[in-house]
């Protein structure tokens, strides 16, 4: 069973605390804010329990990409999960395309506890907090502004599949 990644950055609306407790501003990609590149990416653990119970899906994670290419304010934003089974992709005898089933299931928001970037044990089966722990070990070429590295809100949308 192996798990594949998506990364996506999108808008989003966030700050992002420094070290120094300061809060400065962080940028929504276009007008000028260019978006963050991935440098590393660290794909989640697939954890056992989940892979038993054929949980699938995507976590949606928001962050903020620092200048120096870290995320911060690492949070869950939208969870995508649910249990499937496996199926093999069939023979349309029509078109003689082949026929995927779908493995998309319905996003809900968490729970306000967990968008603090820890989440407690919940029916993920340790999904979202293997997201955010792999999230956290991403590195990026920071977004820029007038040429300068900004901070830049993203999204990371991490799938785990079973095949």
């Amino acid at each position: 069973m192996k798990r594949s990644l998506l990364a996506v950055a999108s808008a989003l609306l966030a700050l992002a605390a420094t070290p120094h407790g300061q809060t400065p501003r962080a940028y929504d990609i276009g007008n000028g804010v260019t978006s963050p590149k991935v440098i590393k990416i660290v794909d989640p653990i697939y954890t056992t329990r989940a892979q038993v119970a054929k949980l699938t899906g995507e976590v949606h994670v928001r962050a903020v990409v620092a200048t120096d290419g870290t995320l911060i304010n690492v949070r869950l934003d939208k969870s995508c999960l649910g249990r499937t089974e496996i199926t093999v992709p069939v023979p349309d005898p029509i078109s003689h395309s082949v026929i995927r089933p779908s493995s998309s299931f319905p996003c809900v928001d968490p729970p306000a506890e967990t968008t603090t970037g820890v989440v407690p044990p919940d029916e993920s089966l340790g999904l979202h907090q293997a997201a955010l722990d792999a999230a956290r070990q991403w590195l990026f070429q920071p977004g820029t502004r007038n040429g300068a590295p900004v901070a830049v809100n993203v999204e990371l949308i991490l799938e785990f599949r079973l095949k």
